[in-house]
């Protein structure tokens, strides 16, 4: 199981589990589609890490099964960052839907609810 903890008002995003190579290939891709959301954030932010830039500091630690991206916006650049931060949390509340028996999403502490199988979502 994937769990992904994003808080857009605490500027942090947490990722824990991963797939191993004897699991099943769909899951090895799940993994891997989260982790490329992940970096891509990361890299995203990275990117325009500086004073002039609205970024303060940034804490970055990507290991198999234990990702942690926390990042410290100057108070004139918040409201940016949370959008992009937005974003990229629609890509995993996406994946935590598509794959709701291996990736579970807690969004500024409110766990993602999941559409039953088969149920009419209208």
């Amino acid at each position: 199981m994937i769990t992904i903890n994003l808080s857009v008002e605490k500027f942090t995003l947490k990722i824990d589990g991963h797939a191993e190579p004897a699991e099943s290939q769909e899951y090895r891709e799940i993994c891997a589609g989260c982790s490329m959301l992940a970096q891509g954030l990361a890299a995203s932010i990275t990117k325009f890490q500086g004073k002039q830039d609205g970024i303060r500091e940034i804490d970055y630690r990507d290991t198999p099964g234990d990702m942690l991206l926390r990042i410290q916006p100057e108070p004139w650049a918040e409201a940016t960052v949370r959008k992009r931060m937005r974003a990229y949390g629609d890509g995993f509340e996406l994946l935590a839907q598509s794959a709701p028996g291996s990736v579970t999403m807690i969004w500024d502490g409110v766990p993602v609810e999941v559409p039953e199988e088969g149920a009419n979502n209208e």
